[in-house]
């Protein structure tokens, strides 16, 4: 799962690092809280969506 988390952090520090260069305010984005957000993303994608039902 580390790489799955460090890959989701990494894209989520792009995208507001982005979104700071478009005028955006970004002073909420400490790096725990990007690493934290970053970590449910992965655990969301890790363990609930192989676990989802097949679609009919």
């Amino acid at each position: 799962m580390g790489a799955y988390n460090k890959a989701i952090v990494a894209f989520l520090g792009g995208a507001i690092t982005l979104a700071g260069v478009f005028g955006l305010p970004t002073d909420w984005a400490t790096p725990e809280l990007v690493t934290a957000i970053g970590g449910v993303i992965t655990t969301l994608l890790v363990y609930v969506v192989p676990n989802l039902p097949p679609k009919a």
